[in-house]
């Protein structure tokens, strides 16, 4: 009987909320609609929904959230939220603002070394041949579900 009590409360605890928590009328998006068309999204303020596949291993600054095969990145200024490590593999739902940054061929070389510095892998900066635009998401507020 204390077993199963203990299960279903820790079933039912409560979410975890980093920043502020997502808002309910704002629009949820499908990440493969935003994998999809990304510029569709832009400037717009979405909430999506899906499992953590990966945190920023440095500052806690990012997560990658996954739906399926497609991801998104949630982005945050360093130090403002900071996302905690044993959020991989939790399902989640992440309010922010789209946008988009430019990247020259030299800007982009730097932006990956820059991540895989972050994850200690190797990087090879030829792997790089033309500039890039990436799209994430500038998080809100990042709340766990059950």
């Amino acid at each position: 009987m204390f077993v199963l009590t203990l299960v279903i409360g820790l079933m039912m605890a409560d979410p975890t909320v980093y920043g502020k928590a997502p808002k309910t009328e704002t629009p949820m998006i499908s990440i493969e609609a935003f994998s999809e068309n990304p510029a569709a999204f832009l400037d717009k303020v979405v909430r999506v929904k899906g499992e953590v596949k990966e945190v920023c291993p440095m500052k806690g600054c990012w997560l990658d959230v996954a739906e399926g095969k497609n991801q998104v990145r949630i982005k945050v200024k360093d130090g403002e939220i900071v996302f905690d490590q044993k959020l991989v593999g939790q399902k989640i739902v992440a309010e922010g603002t789209v946008y988009k940054f430019d990247l020259s061929k030299k800007e982009a070389v730097n932006y990956f070394a820059h991540l895989a510095e972050e994850k200690n892998e190797t990087f090879d900066p030829a792997s790089v041949t033309e500039g890039t635009t990436i799209y994430q998401i500038g998080g809100i507020g990042v709340q766990t579900l059950p």
